[in-house]
């Protein structure tokens, strides 16, 4: 999921890129947030955007609730669709090129 989810948020960065501290944030709560079963999304942001208030300050966590609201607003799964295939396949690039240059297509089943 490590690919996906810096491909969205990547993708809903304004600049494409986003300080390494508040991807990680992001990305543990979209792992909440899509994939853990029992916790809320408004949970998950909630979570999200009070650790990032305590540890980093209000224009911070304003940033990170921004950010998480205006991912889950999106339409994911049209995004995931416009998507690389190795996310669409939720690999790492360098496994994903690996398997696609040694392995012919009928194997790789792509």
């Amino acid at each position: 999921e490590k690919s996906f989810n810096d491909y969205i948020i990547a993708k809903f960065a304004n600049s494409g890129k986003i300080v390494p501290k508040f991807a990680r944030i992001i990305s543990i709560a979209l792992v909440q947030i899509f994939h853990q079963r029992g916790i809320s999304t408004q949970s998950a942001v909630w979570s999200a955007v009070e650790y990032t208030k305590q540890k980093y300050g209000k224009q911070s966590a304003s940033f990170v609730n921004a950010m998480l609201r205006e991912i889950l607003r999106s339409k994911i799964n049209e995004i995931e669709s416009q998507a690389p295939e190795n996310v669409r396949l939720r690999l790492p690039e360098m496994i994903y090129q690996r398997w696609k240059n040694n392995l012919d297509s009928k194997r790789l089943k792509i």
